[in-house]
């Protein structure tokens, strides 16, 4: 059963972008913090040397910490993540969003436990990078294989890389072994480039217009949006959200339910880790609504707003709330 848990509002949400060495790791944070948006990304990596930034981007560097002119903040790990934290946290102003690298034999369930535990911090999920060409031979590795294993069970989505390498076909059968193996975590084809940040980073990136989406293999997903006045049930919702996960990628918006229907929750949802946040304070100007990133081919968006629409409490269908 997906973990249901209660986090505090207003903190920095951190994604862990782990998977095995050579999985193509690097050129997702490259392609991050070169590309040319408005959100401030603070990224934790494990060494510069490997960072490929074109030096016109680069607006100041100590040895440390590498700030770029989109905004994005790079910082070197070095044997110290709550160091890096720790720095990061300090700067003014504060990140809109962190990410941290893992090592390629690192296992990101273990950092991403102790980034959900600091202060200030919300774990807004775990991204496992696979390289078509290889996760079935590495997993059967007798030297590597545990650690690759491990690094595929943490993972709340797995992004399937250089399947342009391998062909359709090949790369299909590897997905099918992953989904069989890894069922509770959604998976993304894509190329060496092919990363969507609105699926990565949450469902609310192509609302705020922060970062475009890549419109590559976009007919993969569909993104749809629910609004409705009333309340939800609890269970049911959660049952929903329970019963979907490998097709719905992300969730995230305000709802009410009918055990403290003066109150809003935040939902959010990515993979198979679901979280609520009860808002602290009682405010009229929320409105009910969710955003959801699908797996077109798995799941309609008409079926799904008919499914989040039939748990409203009865009786309640009518508040405007």
């Amino acid at each position: 059963m997906a973990p249901v848990n209660q986090l505090p509002l207003q903190r920095v949400p951190v994604t862990i972008v782990g998977g095995y060495l050579g999985a193509g790791k690097t050129t997702l944070i490259n392609r991050l913090l070169e590309d040319d948006h408005s959100l401030r990304i603070a990224v934790l990596v494990n060494d510069f040397g490997e960072i490929n930034v074109d030096a016109d981007l680069i607006a100041d560097h100590d040895g440390q910490t590498l700030a770029l002119t989109n905004g994005c903040v790079c910082c070197s790990i070095a044997d110290d993540l709550g160091g890096a934290l720790a720095t990061i946290s300090s700067q003014a102003p504060q990140a809109d969003h962190i990410v941290i690298e893992a090592s390629g034999v690192a296992d990101p369930g273990r950092i991403a436990n102790y980034a959900y535990s600091q202060p200030g911090l919300s774990l807004d999920g775990v991204i496992i990078l696979a390289d078509c060409e290889t996760v079935d031979t590495l997993v059967g590795d007798r030297f590597v294989g545990s650690t690759v294993k491990r690094q595929l069970s943490a993972a709340d989505i797995l992004l399937l890389t250089k399947t342009d390498l391998v062909g359709a076909a090949n790369a299909a059968q590897t997905a099918d072994r992953l989904k069989q193996n890894y069922p509770g975590a959604p998976l993304i084809h894509c190329g060496d480039i092919a990363f969507r940040w609105d699926i990565i980073f949450g469902a609310n990136m192509h609302q705020k217009a922060l970062m475009a989406p890549l419109d590559l293999h976009d007919h993969t997903f569909a993104s749809t949006s629910w609004r409705e006045g009333g309340t939800l049930n609890r269970a049911l919702f959660l049952a929903l959200l329970r019963s979907s996960q490998g097709s719905i990628l992300r969730a995230k918006g305000w709802v009410r339910f009918d055990d403290r229907p003066e109150r809003f929750t935040l939902v959010q949802m990515v993979g198979n880790r679901i979280e609520l946040t009860d808002d602290g304070s009682i405010s009229g100007e929320r409105r009910n609504g969710l955003t959801f990133i699908v797996v077109r081919d798995v799941l309609g968006v008409q079926s799904l707003y008919d499914a989040v629409s039939s748990c409203r409490s009865i009786g309640k269908m009518g508040s405007t709330f």
